[in-house]
C-alpha cells in the first residue's frame, strides 16, 4: 500500500468503523441502525469478546483514543456513556502511520536473503532493501498495461511464478532456480542451487547472462548499477525496466527457451519498443 502512496488497509478499516460508530449512535440516526448498534454495545458490556463493538473498542483503546481507559474499564461504563464516545478519522490515520513507522524502524535486518524463514516483516525488509524509492518513478511510466502489471507485481512481491513464493516447499532455502541447476548440472555435482527470488532473476540466473550483455539491454546493467537491486529498479528509464522484467517472466514460463535463443532480443536499439 505504501508503494502506491496509500494507507495500510487496517487504517482504512478502522476509519470506516469509526464512521459507522459515529453516524449510527447519534440521537438522529435511523432508529433500526441505532437500535442494532446499541444492542451490540450491550453485548460488549456483558463481556462478549467476539461482538463487533468489542473488536472496535479494543482497536481504539490500543490506539489511545479512549481517554486512557482499557477495554475492561470501558465495559464497566453505562450504555449511554459508551455510546457517547466519538472518534476522529484523521487522528486515527495519523495514529496508524505512527504505529507502522515504529514497526518499520524496528526491523533490523537489511538483507532479505539473510532473514530467517517466517521472520516478522520479511516483505517490508525486501521492499526497503530492493525496491523502495521516494521518487516513485514507476508510478508515472507510460508503457503497455502488461508491462506495467509485470513491473508492479515484481516490485510488490506478487510474482508468484518465482520459486521463492512456492509455499508448497516448506523451507525457503530449498526454493532454488531449476533452470540454473539444470544448466550447471553438467559441471557441478548435483547442479548449482540458488534461491529463485527477484534479485536472482535480474542479476544471477544463468539463462539470462547473454541478454544482460546484449546491445539492447546492456545499458540497464551499466557500471553504475553494480549489482545494486534498488538502483536497478529505480533508474530513469522505467519503461525499459518494465519491458525487460515482463520479458524475463515470459521467457521463464517457457521451458523451451534457453540462453542461446536470446539472439532474438539482441539489437542495436537502446530504447524500449512499445
Amino acid at each position: 500500500m505504501k508503494e502506491c502512496g496509500l494507507s495500510p488497509v487496517q487504517s482504512f478499516w478502522a476509519r470506516l468503523c469509526a464512521r459507522l460508530w459515529d453516524r449510527n449512535l447519534r440521537a438522529d440516526a435511523p432508529s433500526l441502525m441505532r437500535c442494532m448498534m446499541r444492542q451490540d454495545v450491550e453485548l460488549f458490556r456483558n463481556k462478549n469478546e467476539t461482538c463487533w463493538t468489542a473488536k472496535f473498542l479494543d482497536c481504539m483503546a490500543n490506539l489511545r483514543f479512549t481517554s486512557g481507559k482499557s477495554v475492561s474499564e470501558l465495559r464497566e461504563m453505562d450504555l449511554n456513556s459508551i455510546c457517547a464516545l466519538r472518534f476522529n478519522e484523521a487522528e486515527i490515520a495519523k495514529a496508524y502511520e505512527k504505529v507502522y513507522t515504529m514497526f518499520r524502524e524496528s526491523l533490523n535486518c537489511s538483507d532479505p536473503r539473510r532473514a530467517p524463514t517466517g521472520s516478522r516483516g520479511l516483505a517490508w525488509v525486501k521492499h526497503k532493501a530492493w525496491f523502495s524509492s521516494e521518487e516513485n518513478k514507476h508510478l508515472e511510466v507510460a508503457a503497455p498495461p502488461r508491462y506495467i502489471a509485470s513491473l508492479m507485481r515484481f516490485r510488490l512481491g506478487c510474482c508468484m511464478d518465482l520459486r521463492v513464493y512456492d509455499h508448497s516447499i516448506p523451507n525457503r532455502q530449498d526454493r532454488f532456480c531449476e533452470a540454473c541447476r539444470e544448466i550447471s548440472r553438467s559441471t557441478l555435482s548435483g547442479g548449482k542451487k540458488m534461491i529463485e527470488d527477484e534479485y536472482h532473476l535480474i542479476f544471477e540466473c544463468v539463462r539470462f547472462n547473454r541478454l544482460r550483455n546484449s546491445l539492447r539491454w546492456g545499458s540497464l546493467f551499466g557500471p553504475s548499477i553494480n549489482g545494486n537491486m534498488k538502483v536497478f529498479m529505480n533508474q530513469t528509464d522505467q519503461g525499459k525496466v518494465a519491458h525487460l522484467i515482463h520479458m524475463l517472466l515470459e521467457i521463464r514460463k517457457d521451458p523451451l527457451i534457453t540462453n542461446w535463443n536470446l539472439d532474438m532480443f539482441e539489437s542495436s536499439s537502446t530504447g524500449s519498443e512499445f
